[in-house]
């Protein structure tokens, strides 16, 4: 499915714009491979063939405020403890609008687990005081990063090795000059497991976020991008 970020734009535009300022400055957006994610989280509902759409793709998994200690900003301490012991379908139902929600669908297959809960109420609560503005920021993101020569390399290499230099030189052919070495990988078992992309301050469009965001450093520099189903050297 192609991502149409200029369309999708123009709908959210008037709608992100009342719903009033950012909090956050410096954050990490989170995306996981979908295919190694369920690997080793089968029994989750994202990842049964009925529900699974989100196949050879890069999904949200979170967008973290930084520093990692800015969490559970202004949530009570009884929500938080829920959220700790892993009770997410017991937090606060997080309601979209229904063009977002058609997003959702498509990248962020871990809402149907009850994610988009926690994540929420650890990281989204200090980042923006509206949840919907929240979504709508890591939703959009997201979508550019799987619609770019990432998401597209990442495809044509399943079962491949992918080396963390040349996903940062098309990151940075997509996004811009300098902005390669705020991409890293994150590996498990030697399969491609996450991107992370540091971003400073807030909004939908990635390539502005990009300028004076800190770099990262990658311990992962080399890996094969999954395929779906059980994995076999």
């Amino acid at each position: 499915m192609k991502f149409d970020r200029f369309f999708l734009r123009g709908m959210f535009i008037a709608f992100l714009t009342s719903l009033g300022l950012h909090a956050s400055s410096d954050a990490l957006l989170v995306l996981s491979w979908h295919n190694a994610f369920c690997e080793t989280h089968s029994h989750k509902k994202e990842c049964r063939p009925r529900f699974n759409t989100a196949n050879n793709r890069l999904v949200l998994h979170g967008l973290w405020p930084q520093p990692r200690s800015q969490v559970y900003c202004n949530v009570p301490a009884s929500v938080i403890g829920k959220d700790k012991h892993h009770q997410w379908r017991a937090l606060p139902a997080i309601r979209l609008p229904r063009t977002l929600a058609k997003l959702e669908t498509i990248y962020f297959p871990g809402a149907r687990s009850g994610l988009d809960r926690h994540e929420w109420i650890k990281h989204g609560t200090c980042y923006s005081s509206n949840p919907v503005n929240y979504f709508a920021d890591a939703l959009l993101l997201t979508a550019q990063v799987d619609d770019s020569d990432i998401g597209k390399y990442l495809r044509e290499h399943i079962g491949k090795k992918v080396r963390l230099a040349t996903l940062r030189k098309l990151f940075e052919r997509e996004f811009g000059p300098g902005t390669g070495n705020k991409l890293s990988m994150q590996c498990r078992r030697g399969l491609l497991s996450e991107i992370r992309i540091s971003i400073h301050g807030a909004g939908h469009e990635l390539a502005p976020l990009l300028r004076g965001a800190k770099p990262l450093h990658s311990h992962c520099v080399e890996a094969i991008v999954d395929a779906p189903g059980r994995f076999r050297r």
